[in-house]
Formats: C-alpha cells, structure tokens, sequence
C-alpha cells in the first residue's frame, strides 16, 4: 500500500465535537489555575459549550489539544471528545 504523509504544524488548527465530560474537563482546568492564582473566577461547562461552532466543533491550536486531553485520552476510557476532528490545513 502506498502510504501519503501531509506535513502538519502542532501551531495549526484542529476542530473538536467536544462531549459534557470534555467541556467540564476545560472548566475544571480553568478553574484550577485561578484557584492557584487566587483570581476568584469561576467559568461553568456551558460557558464553554456555548463557544462551539454552529456544527458543535471547539477550536484548538493542536498542541494545546493535546496538552489539555491528551493526559485523560485513554482506550476504552470516558470519552471527552469524538474521535474524528477536522485539521485546517493551508
């Protein structure tokens, strides 16, 4: 089988159909770091919800994608986010 690699940029976009348990887990880190900064804000799982695109994609720059799930990402695991995301690709 011939194989085609397409270069792709960590620094590129990425769009993600994220699941309640995604959302919560980027309230959860938020709320994390202004805990430690003692900031007193507070940002909900919908407030991130209601960011998604029309289509229900959230916007990532890949690394920080993977940054944010990628310690959670496990087979068989609960699932943060649908398997199939959409690469920007210039």
């Amino acid at each position: 089988m011939d194989e085609k690699w397409i270069p792709f940029n960590l620094n590129s976009s990425i769009k993600v159909r994220l699941t309640d348990l995604g959302y919560q887990r980027l309230a959860d880190i938020y709320n994390e770091m202004t805990k430690k900064l003692s900031l007193h804000t507070y940002m909900s799982a919908s407030f991130y919800k209601n960011k998604a695109d029309e289509n229900g994609y959230t916007e990532f720059q890949a690394w920080d994608f993977i940054r944010k799930f990628g310690g959670v990402t496990i087979h068989g695991g609960p699932e943060y986010y649908e398997m199939d995301i959409l690469i920007k690709m210039k």
